[in-house]
């Protein structure tokens, strides 16, 4: 299991994943605000997780774009943190 972390911010939103025994998996990454770099995000992530499931904690995620990706994009829907209202 992969669990990402995610701090939506207005322009930017910063992610880091970790793995069951709470160890960083690669690189920390920051992406612009945007439904284009929302996409690379998803593909980084993808990277470092392979088949493996993904918990999704997202900080304070309301009305972010951020916080659509636990619903659309967690094929295992697995919530941490905020669950869609």
């Amino acid at each position: 299991m992969v669990t990402v972390g995610i701090d939506p911010h207005k322009h930017v939103h910063v992610a880091v994943a970790v793995n069951a025994q709470g160890r960083r998996l690669g690189k920390p990454l920051t992406v612009k605000n945007d439904a284009f770099m929302i996409t690379v995000l998803l593909t980084w992530v993808r990277s470092i997780a392979g088949d493996m499931p993904v918990t999704w904690a997202i900080e304070d995620g309301l009305g972010s774009p951020a916080a659509w990706l636990t619903v659309c994009c967690s094929p295992a829907r697995r919530w941490s943190g905020f669950r869609p209202g």
